[in-house]
């Protein structure tokens, strides 16, 4: 992450931070068993990279929570991505699709922070900060949500 600040710093260009968060992840070990939801984290990270066509990087942040880096946004304005919305909604459909473990189908939902550089930061600290909150307040729109960090802190 700090070297690809550095490059868009010096190409001008934006870099989005996804913190996503599984909606109810707690509901699967509790209902299936800690077995079940190491598979189903398994999945979860499997079915992530698979939406985003292993473009970008992809990191678990713990739990049930994973951090996409997104380099090269040309298109932010007025705090606004069609190229980070499309990339969202990929995500979001292929959740919906859903997955079998065993002979259990899952189709989990997520919630999304979205922070911008150098809009909502300059470091990675501040950026994972303001894309946390942002992520909080997709979980309190009802889930299955994405919220810019620049909506949060307008």
């Amino acid at each position: 992450m700090p070297e690809a600040i550095q490059l868009a710093s010096k190409t001008n260009t934006n870099i989005a931070l996804l913190y996503i968060d599984g909606d109810n992840f707690k509901e699967v070990n509790d209902q299936f068993g800690h077995d079940m939801g190491d598979h189903f984290l398994k999945h979860f990270a499997e079915n992530l990279e698979q939406s985003v066509l292993q473009q970008y990087k992809i990191y678990r942040f713990g739990g049930d929570e994973f951090v996409i880096v997104i380099d090269q946004i040309n298109d932010y304005m007025d705090e606004k991505s069609v190229m980070l919305e499309t990339i969202i909604q990929s995500i979001q459909y292929t959740f919906k699709k859903g997955w079998m473990i065993d002979t259990i189908h899952f189709s989990p939902t997520i919630s999304i922070g979205v922070s911008i550089f150098p809009h909502d930061g300059h470091t990675v600290n501040e950026l994972l900060i303001n894309a946390d909150v942002a992520l909080y307040e997709a979980k309190k729109l009802g889930k299955n949500n994405f919220v810019y960090s620049s909506a949060v802190h307008p």
